[in-house]
């Protein structure tokens, strides 16, 4: 990848957040409907270039183009590895007693949506359009997964001789979220207006302020992990260096079960799938590592470390 390139490319992608932050907080409609910064700014982006209106500026660069598309697959590997970096995990217990519902409910849409692609890929995808038999699972990618999970999987995609099955998956998010939050606040109005639901004004106000404002809280000392000294390290650097080393913890484990299925499973006569395993779930289990550390690091007095 050309330097020079990639350093536009981040550029591009800046000014794009940056004018989706501008919209949103100019645009009455698109606070009301909540919609991300992020998915604003790659409106736009969608709206300037090559496959819209295709603006001289973008439209004859096509290199930058090529990065984008390329640069998702890796960039889900930090968020994912994020995740849990200085979070303590609560007990099994209460993590269910708060996320239980939500779990039971995601599991429903999850296992609906692929019922729904099963049927779609039996009936018209697969004999009518030609689709490969894993586009099945492309509504629940795209929609309970979300564009986190459709550019993760393109590796995945690739190595089964699909790469158009990114594109797809994103496009289904991008639906998604629209779809959803748009129809969503039309039907929490409408019930609100007939009194089915009651509405929370002054959640909503806050909601509202939080939306048209950058707040700054400091947070020293929050959580399992406690400020670092900048002479010892630069903040930027250490945040880069435990990002770095989840990924690469991450990357291990998918490693170690590769070869354990190799050694263990292939001779037997399974058919291998950690080949097309993707990295970011198991980068976020590398940074759940350093949370295991970071608590027991810190619960001790400093005189046992």
């Amino acid at each position: 990848m050309d330097t020079e390139v990639f350093a536009f490319t981040l550029l591009v992608m800046s000014l794009s957040l940056l004018a989706g932050k501008f919209l949103r907080l100019n645009i009455p409609l698109l606070r009301k409907l909540f919609l991300p910064s992020s998915v604003i700014g790659g409106l736009v982006l969608l709206l300037a270039g090559p496959q819209a209106l295709g603006l001289p500026v973008l439209r004859d660069l096509p290199a930058v183009w090529e990065t984008m598309g390329i640069l998702p697959a890796y960039l889900i590997n930090i968020i994912f590895a994020a995740f849990f970096i200085g979070k303590s995990i609560p007990p099994l217990k209460t993590v269910w007693k708060l996320a239980g519902p939500q779990v039971c409910f995601a599991q429903v849409l999850t296992w609906g949506q692929y019922l729904v692609g099963i049927l779609a890929g039996l009936f018209v995808l697969t004999p009518l359009l030609g689709l490969p038999e894993f586009a099945r699972a492309l509504i629940e990618i795209g929609f309970t997964g979300g564009h986190g999970t459709a550019a993760g999987l393109a590796p995945t995609f690739e190595a089964l001789g699909w790469p158009e099955g990114q594109d797809v998956g994103l496009g289904m998010a991008t639906l998604g979220i629209l779809v959803g939050v748009i129809t969503g606040i039309i039907m929490i109005n409408w019930a609100s207006r007939r009194k089915i639901i009651e509405a929370d004004e002054a959640s909503i106000e806050k909601a509202q302020k939080e939306a048209t404002h950058c707040e700054f809280e400091d947070r020293e000392g929050e959580g399992p992990t406690r400020p670092m000294v900048p002479q010892s390290i630069e903040p930027l650097s250490l945040h880069l260096a435990l990002l770095g080393g989840a990924i690469g913890i991450g990357y291990l484990f998918l490693e170690g079960l590769i070869y354990l299925e190799r050694v263990l499973l292939l001779p037997l006569g399974w058919e291998g799938i950690m080949d097309y395993l993707p990295l970011f779930p198991l980068a976020m289990l590398g940074g759940h590592s350093y949370s295991i550390y970071f608590q027991a690091s810190f619960q001790k007095p400093p005189g046992n470390r």
